[in-house]
């Protein structure tokens, strides 16, 4: 408690749970004294991150200066995070210890490597916005390269794991390419974009009639899709693979390797000191409290977070880590207030993959969805968390700027009109 009485809480991470936590934390009718630790200044919308790889949208509008999203009672440092000394009650940081009452630890994920050989040394990542510049950057001097290549075999750029990201990635960048090589007056032929899974199929763990949709697009889009094949080694000028069940691997020439093969839970949790689990991630309780700490709760991409109903393990994603960071601030005041608590429950509103501008795959509810229609609640549903976390202030200036968003948008509206007109005419000539 500080000086006023108030309860202290800290929030180590400005990721969407960490973010979610404070709002919902400051809407709260009682005596907290709220204290947001990031390193950064931004709040990161990640779920746009492969268009800004791709080039099709700013890499600097994802950074949302994180001051104009906190509330006035939200206090904000600055600072990064060396360890937690759980024993004190404190985070410990390059500006200093914060002492707290409870602790809610938001860091999000880190790409996991598996202790592939050159992974570390010679791949492109897609985890920030740094990563996306270093992408863009690639493939401007790529292209540029190209106008004077002359082999007849195209240019292989790969991605390493075909779920959500390498999917979306492998689409919006075949989109690209195809833009950019007309461009520059290159043979849209003389790239070709590979994506490499090591499970049977892409998007591993969904459904199979989202699975085959998935696949189908990145047909349509050009996608050379080799599942069960896993990276074995990476070199500067070469990824080496192999087919599951082969003694022979193949090397791809090339010096372009995306990974977007899996997320592990930020380093810091790992080495803290909290009971670990799947992904290097703490384990938590059906209160999403960490392990032997109660003051201490773990929510996002840091959490193993279990189902109580069926004991599965929640998919880590931006909608759930959304719902934990507003789950936990309600469970602070019950636990303030005396209250019962209620077990979290990892519910899911839909899933949407995007397969390119005009394209995708998904769920909203219970119903499935795909192409068009799934690409336009995709929009809305990412509008929609704008609005939730800026309002209507931030929503039209983002939109002012997304320019292929509008006509995604556009094109999309008018597909459907015509789709609409067409059905009416072919009825009118049937009768």
């Amino acid at each position: 408690m500080n000086a006023n009485g108030q309860l202290k809480v800290v929030v180590a991470g400005a990721g969407y749970a960490g973010l979610a936590a404070v709002r919902s934390l400051s809407r709260q009718q009682c005596g907290f004294q709220v204290m947001l630790i990031e390193q950064h200044d931004y709040h990161l919308l990640q779920f746009q991150l492969h268009e800004a790889a791709a080039n099709k949208i700013d890499v600097e509008s994802l950074a949302l200066p994180l001051r104009s999203l906190l509330p006035h009672s939200i206090k904000f440092a600055q600072a990064r995070i060396t360890n937690f000394d759980f024993d004190r009650r404190s985070v410990k940081t390059d500006c200093g210890d914060f002492p707290y009452d409870r602790l809610i630890i938001a860091l999000g994920s880190q790409a996991a490597t598996y202790n592939i050989p050159g992974l570390n040394e010679h791949v492109l990542m897609l985890k920030s916005v740094k990563n996306a510049r270093q992408i863009r950057g690639h493939f401007e001097i790529l292209l540029s390269g190209l106008k004077t290549r002359s082999s007849l075999v195209p240019y292989p750029i790969v991605i390493g794991g075909a779920g959500i990201t390498g999917v979306e990635l492998a689409a919006e960048l075949s989109e690209g390419l195809a833009h950019s090589t007309r461009e520059d007056d290159l043979d849209r032929h003389v790239v070709k974009i590979i994506l490499i899974e090591s499970a049977s199929t892409v998007l591993p763990g969904f459904d199979r009639k989202t699975i085959d949709e998935a696949a189908r697009s990145l047909a349509r889009l050009g996608v050379e899709v080799r599942t069960g094949t896993l990276v074995e080694r990476v070199e500067a000028d070469r990824v080496i693979v192999r087919p599951i069940g082969s003694a022979t691997p193949e090397e791809i020439e090339t010096e372009t390797l995306i990974w977007t093969g899996g997320v592990r839970a930020h380093s810091l949790i790992t080495h803290s000191g909290l009971k670990i689990g799947e992904r290097g991630a703490a384990i938590v309780d059906e209160y999403l409290r960490a392990i032997d700490q109660p003051e201490v709760y773990v929510i996002g991409d840091s959490a193993v977070v279990r189902d109580p109903r069926d004991g599965h393990i929640a998919t880590p994603c931006g909608q759930l880590a959304v719902k934990q960071g507003q789950y936990v601030a309600k469970e602070i005041l019950a636990d303030v207030n005396g209250d019962v608590h209620q077990p979290y429950l990892p519910l899911m509103d839909g899933l949407l993959i995007s397969l390119g501008s005009y394209a995708g795959v998904g769920t909203i509810g219970p119903v499935w969805v795909r192409r068009l229609i799934a690409r336009l609640a995709k929009i809305g549903a990412e509008t929609r968390y704008l609005y939730n976390v800026g309002g209507v202030r931030l929503v039209s200036s983002r939109w002012l700027g997304l320019r292929h968003e509008w006509v995604a948008v556009v094109r999309g509206l008018r597909n459907l009109l015509g789709h609409h007109r067409s059905l009416r005419a072919h009825r009118s000539a049937v009768k």
